[in-house]
């Protein structure tokens, strides 16, 4: 495209950007502790790097260690403040999504979330790794899902695990859940 094109894109996500981390609304979103704040964290790091403020977005990226994993994962993998959610399935694979979002923008940063764990032993892995067995036999999820639990969501999740966590086994969760031609 033109370079007046990317000034003009540069100049809305700065404009955005400015937005998003001093308005209230973005504010409230930072400080939320479920899939808000993660989510946030994504939008808010990728548009920083985008912008070149790499030290923002590795402060960002730094800060989801103990701000966002240590609160919402705990030591066997739940979420609890998205298993307390009426789609409560939808909403765990949801915010994992953001993590990895996360985990993969640490990368660019040397800054490792892929193997963070925290004090009580959460991580993402363990967060994956909670859901993997109800993906296959839905019927011993005890919390509230209002609608259908749909696994599509994790194909890519399942894929990302392979590459930077085991490839065999993410490996043989992915021919499990989706068989041996998974769409994607």
């Amino acid at each position: 495209w033109k370079k007046e094109v990317e000034e003009k894109l540069v100049e809305w996500f700065e404009a955005y950007f400015t937005w998003i981390t001093t308005h209230q609304y973005g504010v409230d979103e930072s400080n939320e502790k479920n899939n808000h704040g993660t989510w946030y964290d994504v939008q808010s790091g990728a548009i920083a790097f985008f912008l070149g403020k790499a030290d923002y977005a590795k402060k960002i990226l730094e800060e989801a260690k103990h701000k966002r994993i240590d609160v919402q994962i705990e030591s066997d993998g739940r979420q609890p403040l998205e298993l307390a959610r009426t789609k409560s399935w939808s909403y765990s694979l949801m915010n994992l999504n953001a993590f990895m979002h996360l985990a993969v923008m640490s990368d660019y940063l040397m800054i490792d979330l892929w193997n963070y764990k925290t004090p009580s032993g959460g991580s993402i892995r363990k967060a994956l790794d909670y859901l993997l067995p109800y993906a296959l036999d839905n019927s011993g999820w005890e919390y509230k899902q209002i609608e259908k639990m749909n696994n599509e969501s994790l194909l890519p999740l399942i894929r990302l695990a392979q590459k930077k966590y085991d490839p065999d086994l993410y490996g043989e969760w992915q021919r499990k859940i989706f068989g041996k031609n998974p769409r994607g």
